[in-house]
């Protein structure tokens, strides 16, 4: 049986997931306005959205815990 502080738990990790995998659907169009409007390069952009989805995934370690 899930006490009221395991179904938080288990909230705040699909939370979670849905924003990483929201992140890694739109970063084409993320990737575009970077290099569009703040003049970066195709690689430095690609640098931005990894290190965005590594946060993420970092993220998700405390929820382990």
């Amino acid at each position: 049986m899930l006490m009221k502080d395991d179904s938080s738990l288990i909230l705040s990790i699909i939370i979670l997931n849905a924003l990483s995998a929201a992140t890694l659907s739109v970063s084409p169009i993320l990737v575009g306005e970077m290099v569009t409007a703040h003049g970066f390069s195709s690689a430095e952009a690609g640098y931005v959205i990894s290190s965005e989805l590594g946060a993420m995934a970092i993220a998700v370690f405390p929820a382990f815990y």
